[in-house]
C-alpha cells in the first residue's frame, strides 16, 4: 500500500493519494472477502518492477532536467 501512496502522491499530491490508497484497500478487501482469501503482500517495490522501462525513462528525463549529460547503457 504505501509504494501505492508515494506513486500517486508525486503525481497528484498527498491529499488524493490519501483518497486512492484508501479506495485501494476497500477494493482489496471487497475482493478478501469476496475470494475468502488472505491478504498478500506484494512488496514495497512491486510498482517499481511493473514498468522498468518507464522508470529509467523518468529517471533520465529528470537527470537532465538538473542539467546532467546522461548516457544510455543496458546491462
Amino acid at each position: 500500500m504505501a509504494s501505492k501512496f508515494h506513486s500517486i502522491k508525486g503525481r497528484r499530491g498527498p491529499q488524493k493519494a490519501t483518497i486512492a490508497t484508501a479506495r485501494h484497500q476497500m477494493v482489496s478487501i471487497f475482493y478478501m472477502i469476496k475470494n475468502k482469501e488472505p491478504y498478500r503482500e506484494l512488496g514495497g517495490d512491486y510498482l517499481l518492477k511493473l514498468k522498468p522501462k518507464n522508470i529509467a525513462k523518468s529517471m533520465i528525463k529528470r537527470l537532465e532536467s538538473l542539467g546532467y549529460e546522461v548516457t544510455k547503457k543496458a546491462v
